[in-house]
């Protein structure tokens, strides 16, 4: 027994022996009355403190007290009042007896349920505490270990761990929430999710729940709080929108696939027909090339005759001057045809390529030089928009200034009234160095663009072989490029050359921009 519980006891023997000891003393003094309330000293205390054994002790005091009257008085009138006394002894002993059993058995039912509230507050799941309207913590539930890392004692030791657990990007929510609780109603419940970081380092999402709490009056006790650790329901969600939204975004692909399926399969096709397009034009050139030499060659040596006798007819002194203007129309004819012979001979030869590296900017500025004084670009401004870091590239600079010429010949006789021509040189995906032509002449028509590049076609009346086109295009396909054509008839035409890079490990020099 400790010295809390040994104190009573010790109360109730001392003050008994002092009442008995100043009972004697007063009694051998004559005095009845001056000691009798100091009975009521142990009375009380046995009585509070040991209910019945208390009781017990009350009697003996008050039998103790009887005997020491009649023990020094026969005197009726005071026996008579000694008997009261102890009646009202025993009566008040008995009172305050009932009251301390009534009390302590409502101490034990309240201890009883506060273990049993304590029990289920320790064993719950989540992490409960407790707060005064200070903020200090009352009590806190050993789940909070669990969640937090941290012991209920260190947060009861730091009535700041609270909130320094609390994520640093969410202190203010939890601020501003913690602020206000004491504002909800008694029958409210004010919720937040916040994050924590726990002991370990770690980030931890909580759904928090408190209630204030009110006495009987009225008046504020502090708070409740329920924390859960929603963490794994926070990443779920987070999958289930991520995968929502892939789910969205695949379905919205499949739509818009759907939706673009016949355009795909028109694009593709169109891109086939284009294929087999270039293929015939290929397999055409190619056999239309061996039966041009042949002819050619057999045109040739007859004509070749007709102008040797015609311009030694033209220049003798025989001739008859009536005749000699016709005979100047025979030699201008037959140099025409001449050029023609020679125009298809080149188209036949196919000659290979001799490749060296060479920059499309400075070959593109150089056939600017060449024709760009004829007449037919008096009135035609050129725009240039060259790639300063423009790679070189294996080519042939001849039938590339060839290509060249053919092309901006073509722009400027589009536009007899004039207009602009945009020359632009890029990179294409690291494989192909491209040159744009675009003029703003008259188009071409669109049941024309798929023959263009066949021998003999023109849209010139009799101011064109229809070689050109031809011959660029053979000369491009014998370097591995790609010529392409769109154009909008009274809008103008580009004209796209493409020309493969140098192979991977290759030279990979760069050219500048001539025009600057």
């Amino acid at each position: 027994m400790n010295l809390k519980h040994r104190l009573p006891l010790i109360a109730v023997t001392v003050t008994s022996l002092l009442c008995i000891a100043i009972s004697i003393f007063s009694l051998k003094s004559g005095q009845f009355i001056i000691f009798q309330n100091l009975f009521y000293v142990p009375i009380i205390i046995s009585c509070y403190y040991y209910t019945k054994q208390g009781f017990a002790v009350s009697v003996a005091l008050s039998c103790s007290y009887f005997i020491l009257i009649i023990a020094f008085t026969s005197d009726p009138m005071i026996i008579r009042g000694a008997v009261i006394r102890v009646v009202l002894f025993i009566l008040s002993a008995a009172v305050i007896t009932v009251l301390s059993i009534t009390r302590k058995r409502a101490e034990e039912t309240l201890k009883k349920e506060r273990e049993k509230f304590r029990t289920v507050a320790d064993f719950t799941y989540n992490w409960e505490y407790w707060a005064d309207p200070q903020q200090n913590i009352l009590y806190v539930s050993p789940s909070c270990e669990r969640i937090s890392g941290y012991r209920p004692e260190d947060f009861m030791k730091e009535p700041g761990l609270i909130q320094r657990v609390v994520h640093p990007d969410d202190r203010d929510i939890f601020k501003g929430h913690a602020a206000h609780y004491h504002e909800f109603r008694i029958d409210s419940v004010g919720e937040v999710d916040f994050r924590i970081v726990n002991r370990n380092g770690g980030e931890r999402w909580i759904a928090h729940l408190c209630q204030p709490v009110y006495s009987s009056d009225g008046q504020f006790l502090g708070r409740r709080a329920s924390n859960l650790d929603i963490t794994e329901k926070r990443r779920a969600e987070e999958a289930l929108r991520e995968s929502e939204e892939s789910n969205r975004l695949l379905l919205m692909e499949v739509n818009e696939w759907g939706k673009n399926l016949e355009d795909k399969v028109s694009e593709r096709t169109r891109e086939i027909k284009q294929m087999q397009t270039q293929l015939i034009r290929s397999e055409k050139l190619v056999s239309l090339g061996r039966l041009i030499a042949g002819i050619s060659h057999e045109i040739n040596n007859p004509l070749t005759g007709i102008l040797m006798f015609a311009n030694l007819t033209s220049n003798s002194p025989k001739l008859d001057p009536l005749l000699k203007n016709d005979l100047a129309v025979i030699i201008n004819e037959a140099n025409r045809c001449a050029k023609i012979v020679n125009g298809l001979l080149d188209f036949s030869r196919e000659s290979i390529p001799q490749k060296k590296p060479a920059s499309l900017n400075i070959l593109m500025e150089a056939t600017l030089v060449l024709i760009g004084q004829q007449s037919i670009f008096q009135n035609i401004h050129f725009v240039r928009d060259y790639q300063p870091d423009l790679p070189l590239i294996p080519v042939d600079e001849n039938q590339i200034e060839q290509v060249f010429i053919n092309m901006l010949l073509n722009a400027g006789q589009s536009m007899p009234s004039g207009g602009s021509i945009r020359i632009e040189t890029y990179t294409e995906n690291a494989e192909f160095n491209c040159v744009n032509i675009t003029d703003t002449g008259t188009g071409i028509p669109e049941e024309n663009l798929g023959k263009i590049f066949d021998p003999f076609f023109s849209t010139k009346n009799d101011k064109g072989t229809g070689l050109g086109l031809s011959m660029s295009y053979g000369i491009i396909e014998r370097h591995d490029g790609k010529i392409e054509v769109q154009s909008n008839v009274r809008e103008g035409t580009t004209f796209t050359i493409k020309l493969p890079l140098f192979p991977q490990g290759g030279d990979t020099r760069t050219a500048g921009n001539p025009s600057k």
